[in-house]
């Protein structure tokens, strides 16, 4: 467009900046920022929206708090998507008293609280398992003439799911059908997920039953909680069954489908089928992440095979994994064991020293 002296407006801009945001580019976005200004193309609130929003979601809050600042600095003034994208930063971390301080600073400012604001506070009570404190929230929104809508009820059921009272979180979906809250896709995998924590998985095949009757369609999420529940039960070849399912029916499965069928197998003591399965995940469309690769790694420990988790252990580090806390407690046993071979142990001892 430069090229041919035809000059992107703002909004041009903001499409950019967006796109970024939303592919994780933050880095690239302030860039976009920083032309715009050179440009003599004035940032507006969209503009910062999109950058909040996207440093938020990637645990940059401290980024987010400086992008409002900013904004008001420049004189633009910030609307009520502008401080929802902060406190579901702030929400995502746990960090609720934080969210709270947002929202008295919006209404202080004039901007009204929306049905979004209070379903982010709710969700990050219920991340932190505060489903009381959530449910008082869902009170105090209706009190204030905010309607919930299915986000807030999701969250509500996700929070009971997690700590595993699956009959509250029913109530809530009969709650939110008998309000005229449509269940969407989210609200029931929420709930297939608490049956299957619980092992239940008979009843979360009836949840599937349920929601296919009334016209919502599964995904990979509801798939993968299917399958985890049966790896919970010590029946992977269920899990392999349902992987095998998906598959001939279009739905793509992703990395966490591979990682729950190869913890299945590797917590069977089926090491051969998980590496097996591991080697193949390019194959499938699917690269392993940090989790696919500690599965293996532990699998490895946990048989005794010392020599191919040390191996396994430099591909890690070669690719810049890490490895989790329960890993680092089987690598660090290994080296008060005096069978182990001397080089091993000293592999062993240069990698833990820098962790």
């Amino acid at each position: 467009m430069a090229g041919r002296n035809i000059s992107p407006n703002a909004q041009t801009f903001n499409v950019l900046v967006d796109m970024l945001c939303k592919q994780g580019m933050l880095r690239e976005a302030e860039e976009v920022l920083e032309l715009m200004i050179q440009r003599v193309v004035e940032p507006n609130v969209f503009t910062y929206n999109a950058l909040m929003n996207g440093y938020c979601l990637h645990g940059k809050v401290d980024v987010g708090r400086r992008i409002l600042e900013l904004m008001i600095q420049r004189r633009v003034l910030p609307n009520v998507f502008t401080y929802n994208a902060l406190m579901n930063g702030y929400c995502l971390l746990k960090k609720v008293d934080e969210a709270r301080r947002v929202i008295e600073l919006m209404t202080q400012r004039g901007v009204e609280p929306d049905v979004v604001t209070y379903s982010s506070l709710m969700n990050g009570y219920c991340l932190l398992g505060k489903v009381d404190e959530a449910r008082r929230v869902l009170e105090l929104m209706t009190q204030r003439g905010v309607e919930p809508n299915v986000v807030t009820y999701s969250s509500l059921m996700n929070g009971y799911c997690l700590l595993g009272k699956v009959d509250e979180a029913r109530r809530v979906l009969e709650l939110m059908t008998q309000r005229g809250v449509e269940p969407n896709v989210v609200t029931y995998n929420s709930l297939m997920n608490g049956y299957c924590l619980l092992k239940k998985v008979d009843e979360a095949r009836r949840v599937l039953e349920l929601m296919t009757q009334r016209g919502v369609e599964p995904d990979v999420v509801t798939y993968n909680s299917l399958m985890n529940g049966y790896c919970l039960l010590g029946k992977a070849d269920e899990a392999k069954r349902i992987l095998d399912l998906v598959t001939c029916q279009g739905c793509q499965p992703n990395v966490f489908s591979y990682n729950i069928l190869i913890n299945g197998y590797s917590k069977e003591g089926r090491l051969k089928e998980a590496i097996e399965l591991f080697k193949k995940l390019e194959e499938h469309g699917c690269i392993p992440n940090n989790y696919t690769y500690n599965i293996i790694l532990q699998g490895f420990l946990q048989n005794n095979g010392t020599a191919k988790a040390v191996e396994l252990l430099q591909v890690m580090v070669d690719g810049g994994f890490s490895v989790i806390g329960c890993n680092k407690n089987l690598l660090g046993n290994l080296l008060s064991d005096d069978r182990l071979d001397h080089s091993l142990k000293e592999v062993l001892q240069k990698f833990l020293s820098n962790t």
